[in-house]
């Protein structure tokens, strides 16, 4: 045998649920819904069918597992996906411009390519969501489900550690309660690691109070503790008995790489170049090509560079593992860690290439299995104290902490104090009057998330984001005043109203932060 490689994906995108559609909104999320979870979802069903099992480690947000399974949203995505096809019609009735005959068998395959997914999510997701397939693939053994914290927060900037084990415990008993066990690896948002202070605990002690007993850290901040060759090993945290696996820095650049990644090349679908119909319907045909001149997508051509990059991809990681090998006398371990969305929404090709991935690296000899079971052939023979770090730019929180965000996260601070503070004062209201609090802590959450400072810093619709931000805190500051009122007709309107829009978390219980 080869070493061993851990694929794992990690599935989150905003809560988005009846706030805004478009360009950041549900319509988004119905984009990688389509392009990326039905899809891949998709492809582990079939590699089970054909007798696969340890296929990779998908971590679900709790987040995003909510909204695949909310039975308002799972109407408005069939919906969306029969436009679609109206659209593809439209494009092949109406299109009247250059390379007629091109783009007008590019809508074919974008109409048959939708009702394909409309009749499928029709058949099997409609009625109940995404969250049986997915409980069904981890029973089955086809993957292990990774948890994560209730609102994706950046955990190591939580400067209350009730409100950190608070996110912790409602992300994980909302994992239970849908996949059927407690998830016992977690993907820290963002892959970011706080270790121990004067003042505070490091974040793997909150992990093991939590009963998690493994999670992901970006390469940096493993090999700055443990050297190069470090990822190739798992690691014991600190002192405690909880592990880190550390994301390969070669195979992150061959797929994730701006500048040399297998999406750039030449015949996969442009992800940024829309046409007048909505749809993607060009390759990206050469570096610096202005969106005139870009080629028409041929999808079968798009495959065939997709399955070749995957050979050359496994080729790659047997190299890897191979050359730890002979330098260190033992058999490696190679993780890979990507964001699930990569896979169909932005690399149209991303489905592709893991179904050959797969093959290859199993007749080159190489084990590929999840993260737990990884374990079990590597358990780990060293103990860290790693640095801080995260898996954005520098390794550090810049991408979500800068001038431009300090009042975000000023107020956020502010929040986490009187949240704590309400919640001791209403520990006595009982029944209905603690869904009141119950809301207060939710908005609380959602306003933690980690994507609203993103948003604004990488200039990814940041108006969206801050609009948000200030949508949470105004429910917040709401729901405050009215529980500084007491209970009253009028705060359990308030409550149930905002309830009604932002509905995560519905088992939250706020009392536990006392």
């Amino acid at each position: 045998m080869n070493g061993t490689f851990c694929l794992v994906l990690h599935t989150h995108m905003p809560y988005v649920r009846r706030n805004g559609t478009w360009p950041s909104g549900e319509d988004f999320l119905f984009q990688t819904w389509a392009g990326s979870y039905l899809r891949v979802v998709e492809l582990l069903e079939d590699l089970a069918e054909r007798g696969h099992r340890e296929v990779l480690t998908l971590g679900m947000t709790p987040l995003v597992a909510h909204q695949l399974d909310d039975p308002y949203l799972l109407g408005e995505f069939h919906s969306w996906l029969g436009r679609c096809m109206l659209r593809a019609e439209s494009q092949i009735s109406r299109y009247d411009g250059p390379r007629i005959r091109e783009v007008k068998d590019l809508a074919g395959f974008h109409w048959v390519h939708h009702r394909n997914l409309l009749e499928r999510f029709q058949e099997r997701y409609l009625g109940a969501g995404m969250g049986p397939a997915l409980r069904r693939l981890s029973e089955e053994g086809v993957i292990e489900l990774l948890g994560g914290p209730a609102s994706h927060p950046l955990l190591g900037r939580i400067r209350e550690p009730a409100v950190l084990d608070c996110q912790l415990e409602v992300g994980l008993a909302e994992h239970a309660s849908r996949y059927g066990t407690r998830p016992r690896g977690l993907w820290a948002p963002e892959c970011h690691y706080r270790p121990a202070s004067a003042d505070r605990p490091g974040l793997e002690e909150h992990f093991h109070r939590a009963g998690v007993g493994h999670f992901m850290v970006d390469a940096p901040t493993l090999t700055a503790a443990g050297g190069a060759a470090a990822t190739f090993q798992p690691v014991l945290v600190g002192d405690s008995d909880v592990v880190a696996f550390g994301r390969d820095t070669e195979a992150t650049r061959l797929v994730w790489s701006a500048e040399a990644g297998y999406p750039g090349n030449d015949w996969y679908r442009d992800f940024g170049c829309i046409d007048e119909f909505g749809f993607k319907s060009f390759r990206v045909s050469g570096r610096n090509v202005s969106p005139s001149d870009k080629r028409v997508y041929e999808p079968a051509a798009g495959e065939v560079h997709a399955r070749s990059d995957a050979r050359a991809f496994a080729a790659a990681i047997c190299r890897r593992l191979e050359e730890y090998s002979r330098e260190s006398g033992c058999a490696g371990l190679m993780v890979a860690g990507y964001d699930t969305e990569l896979f169909g929404h932005w690399w149209f090709e991303g489905p592709a290439f893991l179904d050959e991935v797969f093959g290859a690296l199993g007749e080159a000899g190489v084990r590929v299995t999840t993260l737990e079971r990884a374990l079990d052939e590597h358990p780990p023979r060293r103990r860290l104290r790693l640095p801080a770090g995260t898996w954005g730019l520098g390794g550090d929180e810049r991408s979500w902490i800068a001038p431009e965000t300090e009042e975000m996260w000023s107020q956020l601070a502010w929040t986490e104090t009187e949240m704590l503070a309400l919640v001791q004062r209403t520990a006595t209201w009982r029944g209905s009057d603690r869904l009141i609090v119950d809301q207060l802590a939710r908005e609380q959450f959602l306003l933690a998330s980690s994507d609203w400072p993103f948003m604004v810093l990488q200039g990814q619709n940041p108006g969206y984001a801050r609009e948000r931000f200030r949508s949470h805190l105004h429910h917040f500051e709401e729901l405050r005043q009215a529980i500084l009122s007491g209970p009253s007709i009028e705060a359990h309107a308030l409550a149930a109203e905002h309830f009604e829009r932002n509905n995560a978390f519905p088992a939250l219980d706020a009392g536990a932060m006392s």
